[in-house]
């Protein structure tokens, strides 16, 4: 049963320095892909793919869910290492019903993007949260797991979210850092791991004792990391998730 935790303990930042290869330690992160939906006006809501590119040049693709009824808080989705933006698209389906405009992404060098992968995880989700404001959206709430959510952390310490959440994220990966920038992260925040995946249930409570705004931290049992959460605790996840996107500020 998931039990939630509001107040992170006190942990040394230490306890997730060596971390530097980020997902290195964690279970593995596979997950089957899945084909894109089809529009389907009858479900809600309608799926598209898009492309874009990033500053330096790197195309980029993702699939954009769109609600029927307007264009709604828009929510950037960042993947696990290993796989692509698919893991993501079952919760992008529910947000989409529920009226979010959903963006899910390929980083460079996964699914249908060029590029190298697991290098300059931050333009990519950057170049992602722009898109998804060029398509109309009221503001942005940023999800990512594992490296993304350590990129999501990154990138909010220097863009202005409406809101942020980290699943399972090293404190650092491929020298791109999270912990160390956590304290700059202005924005309302949620961390969600579970408790025997470690180092990254330690690095969420560490992450979570700097973020000035911290709305929620969320410990559940067992040890499944970033999306496969999904798997275990689906009701809770999606509950938590859209919850926290429909009023990051006024979430507790």
């Amino acid at each position: 049963m998931a039990v939630p935790v509001f107040l992170a303990m006190s942990l040394l930042a230490g306890a997730c320095s060596d971390d530097d290869d980020g997902d290195s330690a964690s279970p593995p992160e596979t997950a089957e892909a899945t084909a894109t939906t089809a529009p389907d006006p009858a479900a809600g809501f309608e799926t598209e793919i898009v492309e874009f590119s990033t500053p330096d040049g790197v195309a980029l693709e993702g699939s954009l869910f769109s609600p029927a009824d307007g264009s709604g808080t828009g929510i950037v989705l960042a993947h696990m290492r290993g796989v692509d933006r698919s893991t993501w698209e079952p919760f992008a389906e529910t947000a989409a019903t529920e009226g979010f405009r959903v963006l899910t992404f390929d980083f460079r060098g996964y699914g249908g993007s060029e590029g190298e992968p697991d290098t300059s995880l931050d333009v990519d989700l950057t170049a992602a949260v722009e898109h998804l404001r060029s398509e109309g959206v009221d503001g942005v709430v940023v999800m990512g797991a594992s490296m993304g959510g350590t990129t999501t952390i990154n990138v909010a310490s220097k863009l202005d979210l409406d809101g942020v959440v980290s699943l399972s994220a090293p404190a650092e990966f491929q020298g791109l850092p999270a912990l160390d920038v956590a304290s700059d992260v202005e924005e309302p925040t949620m961390f969600i791991a579970a408790a025997d995946d470690q180092p990254y249930a330690d690095a969420a409570d560490a992450m979570a004792e700097l973020t000035p705004d911290l709305r929620r931290l969320s410990t559940v049992d067992g040890s499944a990391h970033g999306t496969n959460l999904f798997a275990e605790y689906e009701e809770d996840m999606n509950g938590w998730l859209l919850g926290f996107a429909a009023d990051p500020a006024g979430y507790s």
